[in-house]
């Protein structure tokens, strides 16, 4: 499988944030759980905290990889929505409560073909297989109304993928433009790598320059190690030759002398050494004697 994570205009929505999350096992003990992958996006930005989206995902990520060894993917993702409502819960006993109503995340476990997968707010999980565009987050959506007791994720819905099927995450505003383009979907319905991803991209300029948001997109293969592909940003930065200079310059290992060795002696050691000096005088002069 392999993994795109494409940003549309993100200076142009001056008023929302929105990033995407990949964690895959660090070790064999992890790798039974499988990757996590997260998008997110806050609208009316009114938030004191700018890296609330990715400390949001970081508790996630830490709470589910926390127990290894006992439990199953479900029941550790369970475990990592439960931290994440009471981070919510506590972030609101703070004041910050600019995400109230503002916060659209999804979260997909996958592991060999076996997805997890849940979603709070304006925010799509997206199947196409065989030609076929299915909303497959549609009933997923459950937020308590009580201001200070919130349970903002709580239905978890599981699946199995099939090779050549396409898993997208997209925000409200990327889905609704992408959705009412059939030569996109049929453009992406018969992709099977990057290089393809990539003609499309070129292909739609004038698409993606409509949107502003994010698309996490899965395209499924045979292969079932998950594998970080692409990162798509419309606005790219400039290339610096004096940024590569100090970059490459400061990769440079610079031989420094050897330091001269300063020895420091213990009183201890001081009167050894005189009670030896004085033991060789000694008997220097006995034997000359």
């Amino acid at each position: 499988m392999q993994i795109f994570e494409l940003h549309f205009n993100p200076k142009s929505a001056k008023d929302r944030v929105f990033d995407t999350f990949i964690y895959e096992p660090e070790n064999l003990y992890e790798k039974r759980l499988g990757n996590l992958y997260m998008a997110g996006e806050l609208e009316k930005q009114l938030l004191r905290n700018p890296r609330f989206l990715s400390e949001f995902a970081g508790v996630m990520k830490d709470e589910y990889y926390s127990s290894q060894l006992k439990n199953t993917p479900e029941k550790n993702l369970t475990m990592a929505l439960k931290k994440a409502n009471d981070f919510l819960d506590e972030e609101a006993k703070r004041g910050n409560v600019g995400w109230l109503g503002n916060l659209n995340f999804a979260l997909i476990n996958y592991n060999d073909f076996a997805i997890n997968f849940t979603k709070t707010g304006n925010i799509k999980i997206v199947l196409i297989r065989r030609g076929d565009f299915l909303d497959i987050g549609e009933n997923l959506e459950t937020q308590s109304d009580q201001t200070y007791s919130l349970k903002v994720f709580g239905n978890i819905a599981s699946g199995k993928l099939a090779p050549a099927d396409k898993l997208l995450v997209l925000t409200e505003e990327a889905f609704s433009v992408i959705s009412q383009n059939g030569n996109f979907l049929k453009q992406l319905d018969a992709t099977k790598d990057e290089k393809g991803l990539k003609e499309i991209i070129s292909i739609n300029k004038a698409l993606f320059a409509e949107i502003s948001g994010i698309c996490l997109l899965m395209l499924v293969s045979q292969n079932t190690q998950p594998k970080r592909a692409l990162t798509f940003r419309k606005e790219l930065p400039m290339f610096s030759f004096r940024e590569l200079l100090m970059k490459s310059l400061r990769a440079v290992k610079i031989p420094q002398p050897p330091q001269p060795r300063i020895i420091s002696w213990k009183p201890k050691q001081i009167l050894l050494v005189a009670f030896l000096i004085l033991l060789l005088a000694l008997s220097f002069i006995f034997f000359k004697k």
